[in-house]
């Protein structure tokens, strides 16, 4: 996947050539989603580096929005400047197709995930687990919605809780994004996971199931 570096005001999106798929471009503190279902919601998720005073620090907003006008597109606004160092994703969450995009120059990059993904462990139902320390977990659903899991390996939401070099979760531990407040009932398979790793803002999309 490659930046396309267009002088200073330059973006970079991932798109297929469905039909319907949503865009994202960035205009100061606002995310501009367009190509979505009119009259539907979009949820987002952003991670991003910066600093505070002389520290970097990493900055996340899981963010939803509705299209009330009906004009395909939808606008989420920051507290701040969209950071250059940044990665989107969203999610029409009617339809599931989703878009993925950063600033310009931004840094970040898809990788391969490491992990298992999904599978069912000997207790029954399924897990989702990644080989690393921290990672933030952005799940669709089409037509039910999209849920976070911000966890690092051995927190609370880590379904083993264990430090052992990587992070499970399962469909409890994830945290609903604007009208979706309650938990999914099950990892469903179909459903798409965008693993986000914040601290080298790289990210993995899966399917589960595939």
């Amino acid at each position: 996947m490659r930046a396309v570096l267009l002088a200073l005001v330059a973006t970079w999106t991932v798109t297929s050539a469905a039909t319907g798929q949503p865009t994202i471009r960035f205009e100061d503190s606002r995310v501009i989603i367009a190509g979505v279902t009119s009259g539907g919601r979009v949820a987002c998720y952003g991670v991003a580096h910066d600093f505070l005073g002389f520290d970097r620090a990493v900055y996340r907003w899981g963010r939803e929005a509705s299209d009330d006008d009906r004009d395909g597109a939808v606008a989420i606004a920051l507290p701040r400047t969209v950071p250059v160092r940044s990665i989107w994703a969203c999610t029409d969450v009617v339809t599931g197709l989703f878009a993925l995009a950063g600033p310009g120059y931004s840094p970040a990059k898809e990788v391969g995930l490491p992990g298992r993904g999904l599978f069912s462990p000997p207790q029954g139902g399924y897990q989702f687990q990644v080989e690393t320390d921290r990672v933030d977990l952005f799940l669709i659903r089409p037509g039910g919605g999209a849920w976070l899991n911000l966890t690092g390996d051995g927190a609370a939401n880590d379904a083993d809780r264990t430090t052992n070099g990587r992070v499970s979760a399962t469909a409890e531990h994830f945290t609903g994004i604007g009208a979706a407040r309650g938990v999914p009932a099950t990892l469903e398979r179909g459903a798409r996971i965008v693993a986000f790793f914040p601290l080298s803002l790289e990210y993995a999309v899966v399917t589960l199931g595939e």
